[in-house]
């Protein structure tokens, strides 16, 4: 063959190349066929491995399946053949966030900037990372100028609603999540932000008003209709949002069906109708296998049903897709127990809780002088605020401060020396045997606590607490503790262990139960469901809640 012949052949080669990806693009739009796209990008490869659209458009059908580490293999290569490609860095950088590498993410969003400072979606993902490392002033500055550079676009405005809400800034972030709302009613999150901000306890079917218009609006969008199902719901609503999802199970938009599907069986578990939901929960695993959410929904509502066993191996499935969800661990955990699975070799969690008396030192005489300065002190302080407990408010506001980092307040430096001793004393007891625990086998625990707060409640329903994150230890110490919690037939406001923080299995009475007493230090294992009991008074109970992280070593 000679010059020319080859020159021609290359050119019918890059030409083919060019029509297989202009070809798989348009099957990857909805109705098109996923299937045939993967096909015609792959021949593609097989010429050339290096080529930049067929590894980008390859990688963003991975990240459709969450396959986020091959996405970000597939990213890599289109970035190594066309490094000035924002979009694609901007790909690559949502690859390595999903994979929970912010700091590599954040460095594909800049250079993604870099390449086009037009990109409002890098400049967005890029606000989200910032947020996330607790650098709200540049992730702030950052969402403002996505929405000035793209006013219309409606993730912009949700980021902007949520570093604004994050950072106290009411009134952004009302705007903003209103636009954002308005612009995509069916945005989950968005929605569920709004309501909390307008959310008034006097009125618990009033959170529902401000995303309302806009959802009811947009009926006929299935994204709308799961959004608002998911409201009803968390109203107590489940006969409405039922009627509401019953309309969308045919809807062919696959990135909601299964949700659809798996809210609907929600609904028919909270209203006792087991059987139906779960044919509607086998439905939507059948629709989307790969979503473990859907399975960790079928095993809850399984345990509902009494059905522990078959809720133990769904969940063990479910854990398979999501093995760091801590939340689904500690539901397996309950549900093997329930089943009479429970692993032996662990400690039993009841044999790690720590009540203590807090022996104060220095300028106090006696703990009850200590936590009167610290009443005081705390009164002082403008983020320490009331926090009602109510069973319809799961997000209410919270002094989310690391008040035990205020180091210049002299009873507070004084009860964070102490809590220290206690807290190295714990660690330092804890049983050889949590190494074969699921969430805490191989770790090696820190012995500081890493965040701290304070609420002051009374009247509240019983109140649980979701687990805590990532295999820490939770740390209670009381202040004030009023009359009401001396009752001990009432046991009002007692602290109460092993019952689940959702309305799932009714196991009867707790595991363990920690009278209040001023001046006690409370220390346990996160994994270990916590909260409290009910107290119907008007008295007030002020405790420090004290997180401890792990380090993993």
């Amino acid at each position: 063959m000679n010059r020319a012949d080859r020159r021609k052949t290359a050119k019918t080669s890059k030409e083919r190349i060019d029509e297989y990806n202009e070809a798989g693009r348009q099957m990857m739009m909805p109705g098109g066929d996923a299937r045939q796209a993967q096909s015609l990008f792959r021949q593609v490869l097989s010429v050339d491995p290096g080529d930049a659209h067929a590894n980008h458009y390859l990688g963003v059908m991975e990240m459709w399946t969450r396959n986020y580490k091959k996405a970000e293999e597939l990213f890599t290569r289109s970035h190594n053949r066309d490094p000035h490609n924002s979009m694609v860095a901007n790909n690559l950088g949502l690859a390595l966030h999903e994979q929970g590498r912010l700091a590599e993410a954040m460095a594909a969003y800049e250079i993604a900037l870099k390449s086009d400072s037009n990109n409002v979606e890098a400049r967005v993902n890029l606000a989200r990372g910032l947020l996330q490392t607790n650098q709200r002033d540049r992730a702030l500055a950052e969402a403002q100028k996505a929405v000035t550079m793209k006013p219309e676009f409606g993730t912009a405005q949700f980021m902007l609603g949520t570093i604004a809400q994050e950072m106290d800034e009411i009134e952004l972030a009302r705007n903003a999540l209103q636009k954002a709302v308005s612009l995509i009613p069916g945005h989950r999150e968005a929605n569920f932000r709004l309501c909390r901000l307008e959310f008034d306890p006097a009125d618990p079917e009033g959170y529902l008003k401000p995303s309302a218009t806009a959802l009811e609006a947009n009926a006929d969008n299935a994204s709308a209709a799961l959004t608002w199902s998911e409201l009803l719901m968390g109203a107590g609503k489940f006969t409405e949002a039922k009627e509401v999802l019953e309309k969308h199970v045919g809807t062919d938009a696959l990135a909601v069906k299964s949700g659809i599907l798996t809210n609907l069986a929600n609904a028919y578990a909270n209203l006792g109708d087991y059987d139906t939901a779960i044919t509607w929960h086998k439905k939507a695993i059948a629709t989307d296998i790969n979503d473990p959410g859907n399975r960790l929904f079928y095993g809850r509502t399984l345990l509902q049903s009494g059905d522990y066993k078959a809720a133990g191996e769904q969940l063990w499935k479910a854990r398979q897709g999501s093995p760091f969800s801590q939340d689904l661990i500690a539901m397996l955990m309950l549900a093997q127990k329930l089943a009479g699975q429970t692993d032996a070799s662990v400690s039993d969690p009841d044999d790690l809780i720590s009540v203590s008396a807090l022996e104060p030192k220095e300028a106090w005489s006696s703990v009850e002088d200590l936590n009167k300065s610290l009443l005081k002190d705390l009164a002082s302080i403008e983020k320490h605020s009331v926090h009602p407990f109510d069973k319809n408010r799961r997000h209410a506001d919270s002094i989310w401060e690391t008040v035990l980092g205020m180091q210049d307040v002299e009873s507070i430096a004084c009860l964070r020396d102490l809590i220290q001793e206690k807290i190295i004393s714990y660690v330092t007891d804890m049983p050889d045997d949590m190494d074969n625990h699921p969430l805490y086998g191989g770790k090696k625990f820190g012995p500081g606590p890493s965040g701290s707060f304070v609420e002051t409640v009374n009247n509240f329903e019983d109140f649980s607490y979701a687990i805590d994150q990532q295999g820490w230890f939770r740390m209670i110490y009381f202040i004030d503790v009023p009359k009401a919690c001396d009752d001990g037939d009432k046991r009002a406001g007692w602290l109460r262990f092993g019952v689940p923080h959702f309305d799932t299995v009714n196991t009867g009475k707790p595991d363990h139960e920690v009278k209040p007493v001023a001046g006690q230090i409370v220390i346990f294992p996160a994994f270990y469901w916590h909260g409290f009991n009910a107290m119907i008074a008007d008295e007030e109970l002020t405790f420090l809640s004290v997180q401890v992280r792990n380090a993993v070593t």
